[in-house]
């Protein structure tokens, strides 16, 4: 299991942490799946995390909403990429999603099966065991949370 964890990806100091990535995930192929935390209709995050990875040398053209699954063929797209990135978002309506689609346990297992998962902002904090830390950032506590389970990577 590979996991990145970003706060966001493009900040110039990130960039020893980007070309490793970017190696890794080459090693594997080149291609990235998306996971959306909403509904993206005008697809503005997608084209800039696109952007962001062509730089790179990697194509992100699977684009992902957990509303909208088509069934077992887009999964199959979505696990036949050599990583998968989960975008940033509200991160408790993106749990949330993820439950509802099926694919929470579906990318844990992806991820303990040798995958590579990249996570910005929500996305990195799915990755842990809980979001119960998301709370932090809406003044909260996080020993308020309830139901945070998340993909304990």
């Amino acid at each position: 299991m590979i996991t990145a964890l970003y706060s966001d990806q493009l900040i110039a100091e990130n960039a020893p942490m980007d070309r490793r990535l970017a190696a890794l995930i080459l090693s594997r192929g080149n291609r990235i799946g998306y996971i959306a935390s909403a509904p993206e209709p005008q697809r503005a995050f997608f084209d800039e995390k696109r952007q962001y990875y062509a730089r790179y040398g990697l194509s992100l053209d699977l684009f992902v909403d957990l509303d909208a699954l088509a069934g077992g063929e887009e999964i199959g797209r979505l696990f036949a990429c050599n990583a998968i990135h989960l975008t940033g978002g509200h991160t408790g309506d993106f749990l949330r999603r993820l439950r509802q689609s099926g694919m929470l346990e579906k990318l844990r297992a992806w991820a303990l099966d040798d995958g590579i998962l990249v996570g910005t902002s929500a996305g990195a904090i799915l990755m842990t065991p809980t979001i119960a830390a998301d709370a932090l950032f809406e003044g909260g506590s996080p020993d308020a949370v309830r139901d945070g389970a998340a993909l304990d990577l």
